[in-house]
């Protein structure tokens, strides 16, 4: 006997050519009655209890990751002076090339009004010799 749901959800058994509507399941039936449900909620306890165990190994590899830095810190000397040195060292290196991305910029701006001035009537050398070295 084929299954059809109706637009209520109701499962809908065809016999001799006229529906036969069954009861719906409702929140106080005994979940015995339900098909299925105990193997839907055994297979739900044991998703959960894997992925409650997997976490827990997650958990476990962290804490393991985070001890051996930590040892890896002790047993480094100056641990936080050579931190602070290379973070120091990097900021340099970026400050330098800001710095030279600077002049270089300042270079080319001032080369464009050398070239773009005269056409209004001023003195491009003066004008940039007043705004930049």
């Amino acid at each position: 006997m084929p299954l059809i749901h109706d637009s209520n959800l109701l499962a809908t058994k065809v016999e001799n050519g006229y529906p036969r509507m069954s009861p719906p399941v409702t929140s106080h039936d005994n979940e015995d009655n339900i098909p299925g449900f105990h193997t839907l909620s055994s297979a739900l306890e044991k998703l959960d209890k894997n992925i409650e165990d997997r976490f827990k190994r997650i958990w476990a590899r962290l804490d393991e990751l985070e001890k051996k830095v930590s040892n890896v810190e002790k047993s480094i000397p100056n641990a936080k002076k050579i931190e602070f040195h290379v973070h120091g060292r990097i900021q340099n290196i970026f400050a330098h090339d800001l710095d030279t991305f600077k002049r270089k910029l300042a270079k080319e701006l001032r080369e464009e009004l050398k070239l773009q001035l005269p056409i209004y009537g001023l003195d491009g050398d003066e004008l940039a010799k007043a705004i930049g070295k």
